[in-house]
């Protein structure tokens, strides 16, 4: 049942059901906060092998950050992050 998927296999199916004009590529990183993907976010963008290609990005930050344990992050510092 697609209902119960996460949004990125419902996004998957709703773009790619009729046509394979577009690849979903669905990339995460449990644990990371703003803090942390500021130092391998320049890695990741090379990693896009033709970016003027690229139709779609999200990004989503911000549960890790407000977490009142080790990945936590300043408010100010999160706000500065992003």
């Amino acid at each position: 049942d697609l209902a119960k998927e996460g949004w990125a296999t419902q996004f998957t199916s709703e773009y790619t059901a009729l046509t394979r004009k577009v690849d979903i590529v669905n990339r995460g990183f449990s644990g990371y906060n703003t803090r942390w993907i500021l130092k391998i976010l320049p890695l990741l963008l090379k990693e896009v092998h033709r970016p003027e290609h690229v139709l779609l990005a999200t990004v989503m930050l911000g549960a890790n950050d407000a977490s009142t344990c080790f990945q936590g992050v300043p408010l100010a510092e999160y706000t500065a992050n992003l």
